[in-house]
């Protein structure tokens, strides 16, 4: 089974509100991805699973310096001895309903990269205990994985053909890294999120010096730490390598490669966004870069996922072979053939490179063209590159492309809410009306404003209580100015369509956070009607202020399609509004 480690994050968030994200100049020993300030106890949470344990509890698997639990209060039988630091000292007579399992946490603090991780036996997140865990780390596109993080990483054994094990002996604590392939002297951007730092590797020439390069962009971030190839600190201390703002740190490599970790500060408000960060420094001979048709880098290794459409006739995708070093690359393949690949229908290299040396810092390009035969299917063909870059694992530089031959999907409708600012002045040309209860008419707000939230363009809509939408308020909502009761604001357009269709948006919610109850939320009414599935609100497991994108399914016919905020009498927390921005509607 896949567990999509984006998920295995929300599955931790009770952690991450008691212990604080991706803090800098922390005091634990694992600092960094993992984000714990302590990686113990912070504060007075003690022991997370005394409720139900019978024995180790499972938030002590680092005792706390000097903190304290004050006893157990659940279903533990005895009492701690007020100094927490490893198992109950108090007899546990209440008993244990679960005592054949162990919990096996997997934290992943760098959400920005792409991987996923498949646990065998398929029983995430309870294992047996005795049991031996299967740990096999998926990298996603121009991604790697370089090693685990946490207190329990020196318990998981390499099993040598990309898969590791764990013995369920106790509770574990473990983080999965995965890491962006980056280049020397080629300039990397975001974006990143308050729980999304990201992971870059580059390639070193050991004992030589490296200048780190950073600079905000939109995004208020910082350069968070840098590791080594087995996932330890450079320096004597995490902030050795700490860069907030414009600035620059050198490094001495230790080895073939070395990992830089950016991070965002995380306020409850913040957007993320974009920031620069270029490493600086001596590549030793020819180095091969190659970057896929929309120009991000493709590691060796790497599978490159495309789409085409199936009755769209011949596809063409251009490749560049880049010579990042400081002396010539030479394509070693028999010339004309540089570039080979493992199948030739319908995958096919139709325009090689036009010579076998590319100078330092050159460039030249290939083309595989995708012939579809009509049906929905997928292909796929491995290539493969001789060059004479002495970095290990790219020579050859081989990828896996796969093809997707798919029927594209028919648009019948879409709405960026760009314009002049105004439901009758869209270029959508769209009728959008007013909901016939609003208690307060929603706006279109443009990206200038602190708290004016654009998914693309220069406008969305916003639709909130009467403080939180008026032009010129743009703080957050706070409890000495509350909203009145039942209130809503909402807008609503009215769609023919001649079959069921799938209508996908953006929205960015700031609500109370909601338990088992959803109070105060954005909804999608069809017809007057909403689904539990289409309210969207903050909740304890997913306390984000961020983009997200949702679908919901439309029916053949007229629908009346309603974006409404519903906000109650009571609690008030954050801004207690809604935006919504990028529709559309396909047919199914």
């Amino acid at each position: 089974m896949i567990r999509k480690l984006l998920i295995i994050l929300s599955v931790s968030l009770l952690i991450l509100f008691i212990i604080p994200a991706c803090s800098s100049g922390s005091g634990d020993n694992d600092a960094g991805l993992d984000g714990n300030s302590n990686d113990g106890d912070a504060g007075n949470n003690g022991d997370i699973s005394d409720a139900e344990d019978g024995g180790v509890d499972a938030g002590d698997l680092v005792g706390d310096p000097g903190a304290s639990d004050g006893g157990d209060t659940g279903a533990d039988g005895g009492a701690d001895s007020g100094a927490d630091g490893g198992a109950d000292t108090g007899a546990d007579t209440g008993g244990d309903e679960n005592t054949a399992t162990k919990e096996l946490t997997m934290w992943l603090f760098s959400s920005n990269n792409d991987g996923e991780v498949n646990f065998d036996p398929d029983t995430y997140p309870t294992f047996a205990t005795g049991a031996t865990v299967t740990l096999t780390p998926v990298p996603g596109q121009n991604n790697m994985f370089p090693f685990w993080l946490g207190f329990d990483r020196a318990d998981v054994v390499d099993n040598g053909d990309d898969t590791y094990a764990i013995t369920m002996n106790a509770d574990k604590d473990l983080m999965a890294v995965f890491a962006e392939i980056a280049a020397i002297g080629v300039e990397q951007t975001g974006p990143v999120n308050k729980h999304g730092n990201i992971l870059y590797r580059f390639d070193a020439v050991a004992g030589s010096e490296y200048e780190i390069v950073y600079a905000d962009g939109t995004a208020d971030a910082y350069v968070n730490v840098a590791y080594d190839e087995a996932g330890e600190f450079y320096g004597s201390h995490v902030d050795d390598y700490f860069i907030e703002g414009p600035g620059s740190k050198t490094l001495t490599a230790q080895g073939s490669a070395f990992y830089v970790e950016v991070a965002d500060w995380g306020g409850e408000y913040s957007e993320g966004g974009t920031f620069s960060l270029t490493v600086n420094g001596e590549i030793n001979g020819p180095e091969i870069n190659l970057k896929d048709p929309d120009l991000a880098n493709l590691m060796s290794g790497a599978t490159l996922q495309l789409e085409i459409d199936k009755d769209g006739g011949p596809a063409a995708f251009v490749f560049t072979i880049e010579n990042i070093g400081d002396a010539s690359l030479t394509l070693e393949g028999a010339a004309p053939d540089f570039v080979v690949i493992s199948t030739s229908d319908p995958i096919a290299i139709t325009d090689q490179p036009d010579a076998a040396t590319i100078v330092a810092a050159g460039q030249d390009t290939f083309t595989a063209t995708v012939t579809p035969d009509g049906s929905e299917t997928s292909y796929s063909a491995t290539f493969s590159i001789d060059n004479n870059d002495p970095d290990s694992g790219e020579d050859p530089f081989t990828f896996t492309l796969q093809v997707s031959a798919t029927s594209p999907a028919v648009e019948v409708f879409s709405e960026n809410f760009e314009g002049d600012g105004t439901l009758t002045g869209l270029d959508s040309g769209n009728s959008w009306v007013m909901s016939a209860d609003n208690a307060v008419d929603p706006l279109l707000v443009d990206d200038t404003g602190t708290y004016d939230k654009v998914q693309q363009g220069i406008y969305s809509a916003r639709l909130g209580t009467p403080e939180s939408t008026t032009p010129d308020s743009k703080e957050p909502r706070t409890d000495n100015d509350p909203p009145g009761g039942n209130e809503h604001s909402g807008l609503l357009v009215n769609l023919t369509i001649s079959q069921n269709s799938t209508m996908t948006f953006w929205y960015w919610v700031e609500t109370e956070d909601n338990y088992d109850t959803i109070w105060d939320y954005l909804g999608v009414f069809i017809d007057g009607a909403v689904l539990d599935e289409n309210k969207f609100a903050l909740t304890t497991s997913d306390p984000d202020h961020i983009w997200r994108q949702a679908s919901v399914s439309i029916p053949a016919g007229t629908t009346e399609i309603e974006f409404k905020y519903v906000k109650d009498v009571n609690m008030t927390e954050y801004e207690d509004c809604a935006w919504i921005d990028s529709i559309v509607v396909t047919e199914d």
